[in-house]
């Protein structure tokens, strides 16, 4: 879950945030506080109080090790650790994710009357999933369980069984030759889930190959997004401080060291198109706006504008998350 391209890194291997100046230093979290009627206001009431169970500080090993049995380690990063494991009640698959204290990102949060810092990721990953598609599911995986420990953070999150990341899925299992269907199918769910995260304010803000996990379904297989560690709240103001992976890193941020959610979205939903599409190709946005990174493969027109539209350098000429929800190519 935490693999394929690196996020901006410090010397010493942790992971920390390129401002506009070159300069290294965690991102200020946005908003500073956040009641309980802001959230609900983005948020579903039913959702919300169901939601202040898995929020609220739950500690002890012995809970944690009761509960879940822990296998294999599945992934590492600068934020934390992944392991398999499943549910001992049910066999249910799970993934856990152990997250140093000192990479915990907090923010306020009022429950019933009494505020609490509960991590940021834990509060974003459940907001995001709280809209949900036809079928009654939702493209984010669930958070079922936090525990808040002294040196760490531990997140059992939701692991789709049959499932493999995209990454793995286009470079391991069809190596590299994705259709051109196959490809609007994966984009299409991409695109609705990214809109359902926008609309209850969260920007994911790294959302790649590795980022994504296509579960085996009957038919198309289902897109679900993973990976909160490097989400924020949506703002009408400009980021200055990047933190996600930066070859996906938007031109606006490259060259003049700002960004919005929409558009860095939307490029993103691009950069994904493009390995989609490249097979072993990787994108890269500095490889990409030096005309160093081409695709050289038969398209439609409608699947080449649709492409353009996303990776357009201009952040004011690029697509909007409505407008490539309408394009033609998707419908």
């Amino acid at each position: 879950m935490l693999k394929n391209k690196q996020r901006v890194r410090a010397a010493n291997g942790s992971v920390k945030v390129m401002t506009s100046r070159g300069t290294k230093r965690k991102a200020s979290i946005k908003p500073e506080t956040l009641t309980r009627s802001q959230w609900l206001k983005a948020t579903q009431t039913s959702m919300v109080q169901h939601a202040e169970k898995r929020l609220l500080p739950t500690t002890g090993h012995a809970s944690l090790e009761f509960k879940y049995q822990q296998l294999e380690k599945i992934g590492e990063g600068g934020f934390g650790s992944v392991y398999a494991g499943y549910r001992k009640t049910d066999s249910f698959p799970v993934a856990i994710k152990h997250i140093p204290k000192d990479e915990v990102k907090s923010i306020p949060l009022n429950i019933k009357g009494r505020n609490h810092d509960v991590p940021l990721e834990a509060l974003l990953m459940l907001q995001a999933s709280c809209i949900k598609n036809a079928d009654g599911k939702s493209a984010v995986v669930s958070l079922m369980d936090k525990y808040d420990f002294d040196q760490e953070l531990v997140l059992v999150m939701e692991k789709p069984a049959r499932s493999v990341d995209l990454f793995t899925y286009i470079t391991r299992c069809r190596l590299g030759d994705l259709k051109e269907n196959e490809a609007k199918n994966i984009m299409r769910q991409l695109v609705d889930a990214a809109i359902k995260m926008h609309a209850v304010n969260v920007f994911h803000r790294d959302l790649k190959p590795g980022n994504i996990l296509l579960e085996a379904t009957y038919g198309v297989p289902r897109v679900r997004v993973i990976d909160f560690g490097c989400s924020c709240f949506v703002t009408e103001e400009p980021y200055h401080d990047y933190t996600g992976t930066l070859s996906y890193a938007p031109p606006e941020f490259v060259l003049r060291g700002s960004y919005r959610a929409g558009p860095t979205t939307v490029w993103h939903l691009g950069a994904m198109l493009f390995e989609l599409l490249a097979g072993s190709k990787q994108f890269d946005t500095l490889l990409f706006i030096s005309k160093m990174l081409q695709l050289n493969r038969v398209l439609s027109q409608d699947c080449r504008d649709f492409l353009q539209m996303c990776l357009n350098c201009d952040p004011e000429q690029r697509a909007t998350l409505v407008q490539v929800h309408q394009h033609p190519w998707l419908i």
